[in-house]
């Protein structure tokens, strides 16, 4: 699992610039170049109302293999990439969110015994 961790969200060094709200509101959440290095199976989960625009997950998805054909009757074309955006969620509350486990799961179940096990 991977979760990003942003300046001011009390688990990360002091800073050498002052913390305020507009700080943050202007932090670059665009990690384009970092997502498309990613080899391994993904899910990305985000909220419909997080600080990250849902524009920008789906372009993190297709940049993941996602989206680019229809998955097919048998889901051959499908990617090992999926996408969720959780309804009424925020960054703040999406591990509370009931939806958020049984997505995981699923997700999880979908791997190969073999990706799994590393």
């Amino acid at each position: 699992m991977v979760a990003v961790d942003l300046q001011g969200h009390g688990r990360t060094a002091d800073i050498d610039r002052p913390m305020s709200f507009q700080a943050l509101a202007e932090e670059d959440y665009n990690w384009s170049s970092e997502v498309a290095r990613i080899k391994a199976p993904v899910l990305l989960v985000f909220g419909d109302a997080d600080a990250v625009r849902t524009a920008l997950a789906v372009e993190y998805f297709e940049l993941l293999g996602g989206g680019k054909r229809d998955g097919g009757w048998d889901g051959s074309g499908m990617s090992n990439t999926q996408l969720t955006v959780l309804p009424d969620v925020t960054h703040y509350t999406i591990l509370q969110s009931p939806l958020l486990v049984p997505i995981v799961g699923r997700f999880l179940d979908s791997l190969p015994t073999q990706t799994r096990s590393q």
